[in-house]
């Protein structure tokens, strides 16, 4: 049983799983400059 969630965690399950990270960290880091450049207009 071990042996089958491990394949599981470095199959395309966990690829996915951190390609979904990355893209959440991307908007995150991506909304934060928006408002920066946002603020900057605004000044």
């Amino acid at each position: 049983m071990r042996k089958h969630s491990e394949d599981l965690n470095s199959g395309p399950i966990n690829k996915l799983a951190l390609l979904i990270r990355d893209k959440q960290q991307l908007k995150k880091s991506y909304s934060e400059q928006w408002q920066q450049i946002n603020q900057d207009v605004i000044k």
